[in-house]
């Protein structure tokens, strides 16, 4: 069993973008370590134990979430076979919760391939970001996703994105 061959991916376990009420989902992926046990555990502020979700997907993948309660670092240690995967443990910075009227659908966030647009819809009923343009990332096993909105029509609430795949650009797509 070799505990450095598995990783975990997701946005539970990036440094920021979780928010209070989130669910901070993410993957750990076991391929090529061998048999052993996955043990997770979610430290949030003031050192309590957060409850985590833990289901099998497949024989070598996991799915876990976890739900922060209130804003400040959390530590998420994962364990298979009693030993740290690799760059365990985690240090997410959860902010506080936001209600925000902004939606985004559609299968160019749920994955993607080098060279094809990843095609979504973003909504933002009205509202905008701090610099009134909206900027956000996916996160896709090891590649980050960037997508900055470029041109959003009010009128026929309609938004032209352009999509880079590891700082490749793919392709742009208008929705």
């Amino acid at each position: 069993m070799d505990a450095r061959k598995c990783y975990a991916s997701g946005r539970g376990i990036q440094p920021k973008g979780v928010r209070v009420g989130d669910d901070a989902v993410f993957k750990v992926h076991t391929q090529g370590a061998g048999d052993g046990d996955l043990n997770v555990k979610v430290i949030g502020p003031g050192g309590a134990e957060e409850r985590i979700r833990v289901r099998r997907l497949d024989p070598v993948t996991y799915e876990c979430a976890y739900q922060p309660r209130k804003p400040g670092m959390y530590v998420v240690n994962v364990l298979y076979g009693g030993q740290p995967i690799s760059k365990s443990p985690f240090r997410v910075e959860v902010g506080p919760h936001m209600e925000t009227r902004i939606r985004a659908y559609g299968p160019g966030l749920e994955g993607g391939v080098v060279g094809y647009p990843a095609c979504f819809t973003v909504e933002t009923n009205g509202e905008t970001g701090a610099l009134g343009v909206l900027a956000f990332s996916c996160w896709f096993s090891f590649v980050y996703i960037f997508i900055h909105l470029c041109t959003y029509d009010t009128l026929n609430k309609s938004a032209i994105l352009v999509v880079t795949w590891s700082l490749i650009s793919i392709g742009s797509c208008m929705k």
